[in-house]
């Protein structure tokens, strides 16, 4: 790994077991040296390895079946620690801390369940773990200031947040969800919140892996980050539907490594 530039993956799974060899091919072909999972759908007894890399995971616990759930892959040569177990009102998070550009940062994998109510109090608990925080997830918050397609109230929450702060929200400039449900539209779900990190972060949807979300493959350099409010997707009258049976239709999808 550069000492001037980390390369970090932002993925929605729904569901890690399945998506084990498919994964660790691809950390390997895009050189991934840390990558965030959310919705890994890992119960307790579920044991998974990933060669070159130590995981770090919180699973959901349930007695109906595997679901939610956040996971954490650094890469064996980081100095990196386990962070202690979060006690969150809603938010699913597992944290880790890393040095970066060799400075402390503390790396949050993080998923916001769309059926549970947000918490302001989690992502406040989340920024006070250490002076140089990324969270990175599906945090379910859409709002147009980092180019979302419309706001939602998590966005809204956020955002109202976020506003009297200086933390930063850090997101890719096109859709990370496409929904299967073709009356839903693709938008912006996975992104960073950045606090004292003045990194440049470039984000790059993928049209890879199995799953309703695009990996976001993430490079990390040690230029002074330029905060800019995202251009909105909407750009005029977007075909969605269209948009999104061309991103399916590029899906490269790998069966084993």
């Amino acid at each position: 790994m550069s000492p001037r530039s980390t390369t970090l993956l932002n993925w929605n799974a729904n569901g890690l077991k399945s998506h084990r060899n498919a994964l660790l091919a691809f950390l390997n072909h895009h050189n991934i040296d840390i990558a965030c999972i959310t919705e890994t759908h890992l119960s307790n007894t579920d044991k998974l390895n990933f060669p070159g890399y130590k995981m770090y995971r919180a699973d959901r616990v349930t007695q109906i079946r595997a679901m939610g759930g956040v996971a954490i892959l650094v890469r064996n040569q980081i100095i990196q620690q386990q962070m202690p177990t979060l006690n969150l009102l809603c938010l699913e998070a597992v944290a880790v801390l890393i040095r970066l550009n060799n400075r402390p940062v503390t790396l949050v994998s993080a998923y916001q369940p769309p059926s549970r109510h947000m918490h302001i109090s989690d992502y406040e608990q989340l920024l006070s773990l250490n002076s140089s925080i990324i969270i990175a997830g599906d945090l379910n918050s859409k709002h147009t200031n980092w180019g979302c397609r419309v706001i939602n109230p998590n966005g809204r929450k956020l955002q109202s947040f976020l506003a009297n702060t200086s933390y930063t929200v850090s997101a890719p400039s096109e859709p990370t969800y496409f929904p299967s449900d073709v009356n839903r539209l693709p938008d912006i779900l996975d992104i960073l919140i950045l606090k004292s990190v003045p990194l440049n972060c470039v984000h790059e949807p993928l049209a890879e892996l199995d799953s309703d979300h695009v990996p976001v493959k993430i490079t990390i350099n040690s230029s002074p980050q330029s905060y800019r409010k995202n251009d909105s997707l909407i750009k005029g009258k977007p075909d969605w539907i269209k948009f999104s049976n061309s991103v399916h239709s590029s899906l490269l999808i790998p069966k084993t490594i």
